[in-house]
Order: C-alpha cells, then structure tokens, then sequence
C-alpha cells in the first residue's frame, strides 16, 4: 500500500543521501591527499626541502603507492642536496638548458677562504670536535656568501672556494664579494674560535676571466671554474698568512677587484707584492675592519669613507 511505498521511497532516498555523503567525504579526503601530493612536488622543485614532511599514508591504494614513490624521492633528493649547493641547484634550474653552454669564458670574482693554524689545531682534536668546528666554520662563511648571491664551489680541508657572477650575471659581482668578506670580518670580530684557538682568517679576493661550467664526465659533471684567476685568488691567501697575526681576518685583494667594485676608497693600498708561482709582481690591497655597510646589493661602494 502507500505505506510501504512511502517507506521504500525514505530507505531509497537515505541511500542516495548516505552515498552523497560519503562519496563528498571520500572526495575531499582524495583531494586533500592530491593537494599534499602535489605541495611536495611544487617544493621539491624549489629545492626547499627544510619544512617538507613526508607524505601522508592513504587508505587508497593508488594515492598511498603514489605517497610512498614520493616519500622515497623526498629522501633522495634530500640526501643530494646535502652535497650540492641548493642555491646553485635552483638557479641552474631557472635557466633552460637548451641556452646554456656547457662552459664560456666569463668575467668573475673568486674568494678563497684559509683557516690559519687549523692544522696544528686538529692534531690535538678528536674526529668529533675536528668535525663540528668545521661544520660551525662553514655554515658561518656560506652564509655571508649566500647572502651576497655568491655561489659557493667546494670546501678544501679547512678552506672555502666560492665565486660571483655565474651561473647568474651580476654586473656588481665584485662588490658582492667584498661586502661577503666585510661580513665575514663581522662575523669574527671577536669570535672565540679564533681568540681561544690562535687561529686567523685568511680571504683573497680576484677578478678575471675564466672557463665556467660543467667540468667533467659523463658519470660525474662539476659546475664549476677553471683558469689563473683561481690560482690567483689562492695565491692572495698565502699572502696573507705573511700580512697579518693569528687571531685575526685578513681580507686582500687584487687591483682587478678594487677596480670593478669602485673600493679604493676603503682599501689599504699595499703596493706592488711578489706571489708565490707568479713571475711578475702584482698590486694588492688590503680591507681594514669597519662596520657592514648599509647598501643595496647594486650601488658602488665607493660612497664609504676609510677605516681609520
């Protein structure tokens, strides 16, 4: 009768509302598993790995197989980037590789970094303590170099290579490599590691032309730079084991990168000085301590006045 017709009608119509209901819930689970999915992704792209989580388990199959493929590449990838620079990683990937050379001659300034007396240091440190005063070391000097767009290339025992002007153009590439150094100077003023151990800190810096790219084979490619602008930079380091003390930061540089920052105002002219392997002397200069300036990334610094 219409009794039982009214109720059938009701069971049927809270089924159709039930399966509504639960296909919405399971719709919008799927969507949020999806959009998990797909912010790791977009992250993983941008080399920002710090924040990611892994990704969440899902009662659907397929979406729980696709979380753990990601999970899986999230580990990789993060194990990569612990070797390989992420800024250089990200700008690498900002530029189509159809439009870059594998290598060209470009015009750069290089930065070696020498921690004096680290050597005879290690000798009365344990592998643990060698490491940690290391790793301190080196997450203080690449920041300054970071901060400056400076790519760092490789660590060296106890010293730090880097470069400006590659793989992105910098006009101003010399002046970011002296503001790096002037915040390194900053950055151990006073600083225990060198007042407490006798160390010093030893910064060349040089401009000119080398070979940058993908140095290498195959089954292992470097990017990085070749040519006598290197050995130069290096060979400033050496000179500034003799220019100063232990417990201190010594900053040279080469006429070249005085020149292209516009920094004669603020450096120390020390003549004409003979480098260890070069025949002929060359100009060097020295950068006194002084406070960061406060500057945009672009501007000269020729608008600072000497250090007393």
């Amino acid at each position: 009768g219409p009794d039982r017709f009214y109720m059938i009608a009701m069971v049927g119509l809270s089924i159709v509302v039930a399966a509504a209901v639960m296909a919405a819930l399971l719709a919008r689970r799927l969507t949020s598993s999806i959009r998990n999915l797909a912010d790791i992704a977009a992250a993983i792209g941008r080399v920002e790995l710090d924040e990611l989580r892994l990704p969440r388990a899902s009662r659907v199959r397929e979406l729980d197989e696709l979380a753990r493929a990601f999970a899986l590449s999230l580990r990789t990838i993060g194990a990569f980037a612990t070797y390989v620079p992420r800024q250089l990683v990200r700008q690498l990937l900002a530029v189509d590789p159809a439009d870059r050379p594998p290598s060209e001659q470009r015009e750069l300034t290089v930065m070696f970094t020498d921690l004096s007396g680290f050597s005879r240091l290690a000798e009365h440190l344990s592998a643990e303590e060698t490491a940690r005063l290391l790793n301190d070391h080196f997450r203080r000097l690449t920041a300054c170099i970071v901060a400056e767009g400076g790519t760092v290339d490789k660590f060296l025992g106890d010293a730090v290579m880097a470069f400006w002007g590659a793989p992105e153009r910098q006009a101003d590439h010399a002046a970011r490599a002296i503001r790096a150094a002037l915040a390194m100077q900053e950055a151990y003023g006073d600083d225990p590691l060198l007042r407490d151990h006798g160390l010093g800190l030893r910064i060349g810096l040089h401009t000119g032309t080398v070979l940058v790219g993908d140095i290498g084979t195959a089954e292992r490619l470097n990017y990085t730079i070749v040519g006598d602008a290197v050995n130069v930079a290096a060979r400033l380091v050496d000179l500034g084991h003799q220019a100063g003390g232990g417990r201190e930061v010594v900053v040279l540089l080469s006429e070249t990168t005085v020149h292209a920052a516009g920094a004669e105002p603020i450096v120390e002219d020390l003549g004409d000085q003979q480098m260890r392997g070069r025949f002929r002397a060359q100009r060097v200069y020295r950068l006194p301590r002084r406070p960061l300036p406060d500057a945009d990334l672009n501007v000269s610094l020729t608008h600072l006045t000497p250090h007393p």
